[in-house]
């Protein structure tokens, strides 16, 4: 586990057992973080890779392979999946959760604009979701966001290269949008529309880098078992 803590397993175990009981998961991170002078990285990871058995459980059961995705609408949280893969290109660390879902350390959203990271990985995903036998794409875009037509024009100016059937939607209820939608499967690592979807939910953005790097990431579930 390169240039995490020695002690960082040993808090994963702890995260664990107090997240078991119930206890408040900002005051166990707190605690935790604190007897193990853990990181601001390390105690992110934490709070968004480590869930309870139960939620876990709940999650793996939904997720969809790159096998059985054939033929269906994928709706895109847009900005989650370009978050990862732009942490991913910045040199951030990524991992997956022990849910199964990859998930981001980072804090790097401006930097995603400033150095056209976001280009690329809406180049990425599109090329790779060229490889699939998809019926439509559709990327929903938060409004809220400040750059949100930005990402759009970028997302319509790449994918007219591709023969891709594709809609962009740019909403200010995107979350609430998709853990109501009942069509095709969902592309997100966001935990809340995880829980909430009544479809399966698809890791894009890991299969994306899986395709282009084969990258050997942190596995926080199998971390915690060693």
């Amino acid at each position: 586990m390169k240039n995490l803590s020695e002690n960082f397993q040993e808090a994963i175990k702890d995260y664990v057992f107090l997240l078991e009981k119930n206890y408040p998961q900002k005051g166990i991170l707190k605690l935790v973080g604190d007897r193990y002078k853990l990181s601001g990285i390390e105690r992110t990871m934490l709070y968004r890779g480590i869930t309870s058995c139960e939620k876990s459980s709940g999650r793996i059961k939904k997720k969809s392979e790159e096998s059985s995705i054939a033929g269906n609408q994928v709706n895109i949280d847009s900005l989650n999946q370009l978050l990862t893969i732009t942490s991913y290109l910045n040199g951030s660390l990524v991992f997956i959760s022990n849910d199964g879902f990859l998930r981001d350390a980072s804090e790097i959203h401006g930097k995603m604009f400033r150095t056209g990271l976001m280009e690329k990985a809406v180049e990425m995903i599109l090329q790779y979701a060229n490889t699939l036998d998809l019926y439509k794409l559709i990327f929903f875009i938060d409004k809220q966001v400040t750059k949100h037509e930005l990402v759009s024009n970028t997302i319509n100016k790449i994918a007219l290269q591709y023969n891709l059937s594709f809609e962009i939607k740019i909403s200010d209820s995107v979350d609430h949008i998709l853990k109501e939608t009942e069509t095709g499967i969902i592309a997100t690592s966001d935990s809340q529309i995880i829980d909430k979807s009544k479809v399966k939910i698809f890791d894009l953005a890991r299969n994306t880098l899986k395709y282009f790097f084969n990258p050997n990431f942190i596995d926080l579930d199998s971390y915690q078992k060693k």
